[in-house]
C-alpha cells in the first residue's frame, strides 16, 4: 500500500486498511481460480482446514473447476473418518471405559484431534496478513505532520482499523487520532440532532442538508462498509 494509494483512499473517503484487505483477498481468489486450486500444497492445506463459510460461498463462484480440489479433500476426509471409526470401536470394546474417567478423556482428546483442523481458512489468513500490513503502513504514514494535516481534513479509517493504528502508533500519532475522531463523532452527534429536529413537524419544511447522511457516515465508520 503506497502513499499514493492511501491518499486516494482518503480522497474517496474509504478506509485505506479495508481497501488493502479487500484488494489482497480479491488477488488471492483470482490466483486461486487461475492456479492455486489445483496445486497439491493448496489441496493439502484445504484438507487440513479449508475455507470458512464466508469465503466458501465466495469460491463456489469458481464452479466445476473445483471438482479435482474437492475430490482430493473428500478422499482425505473419508480416510480420516475411517480412523475415527476405528477409534470409536476400540473404545467401545474397552471394558474399562465406564470405570476410568482418564480413558474417556484420552479417547475424546484423540477424537477431537482427528475431527478438528490445524490450519485456518487461507482467505482469512490473507485478510489477517493484509490487515497487519495496512495498519503498519497507516501508522507510518501518519508519522509525518503534513500527512496528519491531510488526514484531519479527510479522516477515513473505520473504527476497527483506526483502533488498530492507534494502538501500534507512537503517543503523538495516537493522540492525534483520538482527537481527530473525537471531533468527527462530535460533528455527527450534531448532525443527528439536526436530523431528528427536522423530523419534528414544526421544522419539517426546512431544507434538508448533510445531516440526512449522518447515519450512512456512522455506518461506514463503525462497520468498515466501503460499498457506498
Amino acid at each position: 500500500m503506497s502513499v499514493a494509494e492511501i491518499e486516494r483512499a482518503l480522497r474517496e473517503q474509504k478506509c485505506p486498511v479495508c481497501l488493502e484487505i479487500n484488494n489482497r483477498v480479491e488477488l488471492f481468489f483470482r490466483w486461486f481460480d487461475i492456479e492455486y486450486c489445483h496445486e497439491f500444497t493448496m489441496m493439502e492445506l484445504l484438507a487440513r482446514g479449508g475455507f470458512c463459510p464466508r469465503h466458501g460461498n465466495r469460491i463456489a463462484e469458481i464452479g466445476s473447476k473445483l471438482a479435482r480440489t474437492y475430490e482430493y479433500i473428500t478422499k482425505e476426509r473419508r480416510e480420516r473418518m475411517e480412523e475415527v471409526s476405528k477409534l470409536v470401536l476400540a473404545f467401545r470394546e474397552n471394558r474399562w471405559r465406564k470405570t476410568f474417567n482418564l480413558l474417556r478423556k484420552s479417547y475424546q482428546k484423540k477424537l477431537k484431534r482427528l475431527l478438528s483442523f490445524e490450519t485456518l481458512c487461507p482467505a482469512c489468513t490473507t485478510e489477517h496478513e493484509a490487515r497487519q500490513f495496512g495498519v503498519m503502513k497507516m501508522a507510518d504514514f501518519l508519522k509525518a505532520e503534513a500527512n496528519r494535516d491531510q488526514y484531519s481534513n479527510l479522516p477515513a479509517l473505520c473504527w476497527t482499523h483506526m483502533s488498530d493504528v492507534l494502538v501500534v502508533s507512537e503517543p503523538e500519532v495516537a493522540l492525534f487520532l483520538a482527537d481527530c475522531h473525537r471531533k468527527q463523532l462530535a460533528r455527527w452527534e450534531k448532525d443527528f440532532a439536526e436530523y431528528f429536529r427536522k423530523m419534528d413537524y414544526r421544522y419539517a419544511h426546512e431544507p434538508k442538508g448533510g445531516e440526512q447522511h449522518a447515519w450512512l457516515k456512522a455506518l461506514k465508520f463503525f462497520t468498515g462498509c466501503t460499498d457506498k
